[in-house]
């Protein structure tokens, strides 16, 4: 059978998901990344989570990774991400100012809270002062 457009696209990664560590936690192996941006998003703080989500934002640019998967990797990463996020495609640009589509978990809209603010010392003392997210 084959895939679907939807199931062939890459995955925009924010937040913990643009740290090496993170990634070779899920997948063992880095895989093939691009930095990106998302335009008319923003990250938002999730209540009680030391990690921000993507909401839609007019006006605002989240900064992350594309992640080029195998359908294991995406699998996996399905498994990671909490159920209150939904796989949503969004419009992204690469560094090079190209428009692509691209998958991302966006946050279901009653759970958008105020813009996030990277915390001191910035993902990686996150990770370090947090067990859960190691």
């Amino acid at each position: 059978m084959a895939k679907s457009q939807f199931e062939l696209l890459p995955l925009f990664a924010y937040g913990t998901l643009t740290l090496d560590e993170v990634l070779e936690a899920i997948f063992v192996q880095i895989p093939l990344t691009e930095p990106a941006r998302a335009l008319g998003y923003g990250l938002c703080a999730l209540d009680g989570l030391p990690y921000p989500g993507l909401a839609q934002v007019p006006g605002a640019t989240a900064n992350g990774l594309l992640l080029t998967l195998t359908f294991e990797e995406r699998c996996l990463l399905d498994d990671y991400e909490d159920d209150f996020l939904d796989l949503t495609e969004i419009e992204v640009t690469n560094l090079s100012g190209m428009s692509l589509r691209a998958l991302a978990y966006v946050v279901e809209p009653s759970l958008e809270g105020p813009p996030w603010v990277l915390p001191p010392g910035g993902f990686k003392s996150m990770i370090e002062s947090a067990p859960s997210l190691r």
